[in-house]
């Protein structure tokens, strides 16, 4: 059976509501300007785009396996009153990493636990005290799974 869409997101949400010291988590954006700051930090998953392989005049990936590769973001919402905003943020982001840490001895790749092929961070975008008192990192991911 083909891992489905919602099972990779889902498992991916489960393991950053994992994460100490996050106060709000939710798989739906809102403004930052929606969030007070006692409900930060706040931990908001966004799926995003989806980008298929296709090689040799077929769907195939040289093993005759199509692919499929997800892409989604973690935002991060944090407003300390009495400390620098990157003493919270490095912290979050340093754990957001670690779910992506490699599972896979032979392969030295995340597989979220053998649901993928591999799963990784693509990048991680900070606008550190833009936006006054609260700051935002966006950590973004993307997974590369077997369709079929």
């Amino acid at each position: 059976m083909s891992v489905t869409r919602e099972q990779v997101f889902s498992t991916i949400f489960e393991r950053v509501c994992a994460i100490d010291g996050i106060v709000t988590k939710a798989r739906q954006l809102v403004s930052i300007n929606q969030v007070a700051p006692e409900a930060m930090p706040a931990l908001y998953q966004v799926q995003e785009g989806q980008k298929y392989q296709w090689e040799g005049g077929g769907w195939t990936l040289g093993s005759g396996t199509p692919f499929v590769q997800l892409d989604g973001s973690l935002w991060l919402y944090v407003a300390p009153d009495d400390k620098p905003h990157s003493e919270v943020l490095n912290p979050l982001i340093d754990a957001i990493e670690a779910i992506f840490a490699p599972d896979n001895a032979m392969r030295d790749v995340c597989t979220l636990g053998g649901l993928v092929n591999w799963a990784r961070i693509t990048g991680v975008e900070i606008s550190e005290g833009l936006l006054g008192e609260k700051s935002i990192a966006v950590v973004t991911f993307s997974v590369f799974l077997p369709r079929f």
